[in-house]
């Protein structure tokens, strides 16, 4: 049976904005994940127009402007505010903050940029890097879990049918309590990794 959100009249929020509130997440999360792929590629095209010898803040507006999308409009907004010196930034995403105060950073110390630029680039980089080797893992735990969980639960079924539930009670108990507080240990664990 399935369940169908629609079919129940909803007196006080109309049917859209239910959509809207169940699907937001799971978009703001995708954005997200796009955009922070996106930044080390900006990042090498903000470093190739400074190398040109445009300043910081010509070859931002630049690379920019080549950007297409949502991360387009996302990265003026971040150009805008560092042109008005903004410091209150009003970035829903933290990806973006964090990346508007690097930037508002190096703007602003006027410093050597062009190496500002590069070093945030190898953090930008490093930070990829680690979370991708965190997710690997994470996805190896995963699976080494459910391959044991379907083992367990064969050899489970298997004892079942040829030694009964009824005389081994205690020991099926508490084979099946261990089981899932192990299983539940290792999620965690690997919950913990990231």
């Amino acid at each position: 049976m399935r369940l169908n959100l629609f079919q129940y009249n909803l007196p006080h929020l109309s049917q859209e904005a239910l959509l809207i509130f169940l699907v937001e997440p799971l978009i703001k999360k995708h954005s997200e994940s796009k955009l922070r792929d996106q930044i080390p590629l900006f990042l090498d095209f903000l470093i190739l127009e400074m190398q040109s010898g445009r300043s910081f803040r010509g070859a931002f507006a630049s690379v920019v402007e080549a950007q297409k999308g949502w991360i387009r409009f996302q990265l003026r907004e971040i150009l805008e505010m560092l042109l008005n010196k903004d410091r209150t930034s009003e970035l829903d995403s933290n990806i973006l903050k964090e990346f508007y105060h690097e930037l508002f950073e190096i703007d602003r110390t006027q410093v050597s940029p062009l190496e500002q630029v590069r070093h945030y680039r190898a953090q930008v980089r490093s930070q990829t890097f680690f979370r991708q080797k965190s997710r690997l893992l994470t996805q190896q735990v995963r699976l080494q879990t459910y391959l044991l969980s379907a083992m367990y639960i064969a050899i489970l079924l298997f004892d079942l049918f040829k030694y009964g539930f009824y005389q081994n009670q205690k020991l099926f108990t508490a084979s099946i309590i261990l089981f899932l507080s192990g299983s539940v240990w290792i999620l965690k664990k690997g919950r913990d990794v990231k």
